[in-house]
Order: structure tokens, then sequence, then C-alpha cells
């Protein structure tokens, strides 16, 4: 891993989402996001994992300009990214083998370290995961003037 004081180049694994449910989750939030005026094809979408309980797990998503990590306290470096068309999505936290599988591809990604996270304002969505089923649980979509 190399890195510099501002920024890390990490070399991530190309996932291959298992779920049906979820790409089509992900195609719905990307074709609603894309009528947006400030949606642009270089945002990168961030998927969040984290465990509830035991098998069940929640899962946010929403975009950022640009891939970051934390220099203090607890973060989440993303384990894994994969593209649906031309988006990138990142993938942090848990990692749940029912949503995802390694693929052979690697990919290097610089991602900027900050002292505190930086605040974007873009939609964000919180699912629930849990015996294969996948919930919303709150959404807070911009609105697409």
């Amino acid at each position: 891993m190399a890195q510099s004081q501002e920024t890390e180049t990490v070399e991530l694994p190309e996932l291959c989402t298992k779920s049906k449910h979820l790409q089509a989750i992900l195609d719905s939030l990307v074709a609603r996001e894309s009528k947006c005026h400030y949606f642009k094809k270089s945002l990168i979408w961030t998927i969040t994992i984290s465990e509830q309980q035991e098998d069940k797990y929640a899962i946010k998503v929403t975009m950022v300009s640009s891939m970051q990590v934390l220099k203090t306290g607890n973060y989440s470096k993303p384990f894994g990214y994969f593209y649906l068309g031309d988006i990138l999505f990142e993938v942090e936290g848990v990692y749940v083998e029912s949503l995802f599988k390694i693929c052979k591809n690697k990919k290097q990604f610089t991602l900027k370290k900050r002292k505190m996270p930086c605040l974007e304002d873009y939609s964000m969505w919180f699912y629930d995961y849990e015996n294969g089923e996948i919930t919303l649980k709150e959404a807070y979509p911009l609105d697409c003037k």
C-alpha cells in the first residue's frame, strides 16, 4: 500500500453482486439520481455495510465525490468495488458473502485521507438485510429540480 500524507493508494478486488434484488435496487437508485441536476457519472456510489446482530445487517447507499479514509478513529476502508454500467460503486464495512463474491480483477484506487469526514449533500438510503431480504428502512432523496 503506497501512502503519502494526503492520500493512500489501495488495490481493491472487483466484486460481483450475488443478489439480484440488490442489483435491481441499485439500478433503480442510479436511474432516479441520473435525472437530478447534481448528478455526474464521476460520483462514486458508496455502499456501507454494518452488522446489527448475527446475520442482520444495515446497508447505507449514498454518493461521494472521491473515495476517502479518515486518519483517526474508527473508519472503514473499502474492501472492494464494482461497476453497474459505467457507474463506480465502492463497498466498505462488513463483507457479506450472500451479497457479493470476489471476482478475479483488481484495481488501484487513491483514497483521500482526512481528519474529519467530508460531508457532502447527496441522496442517502438505509436498508436492512436479513435472511436474504433487503428492506428499505429510511430514504433521504434530494429534490431533483
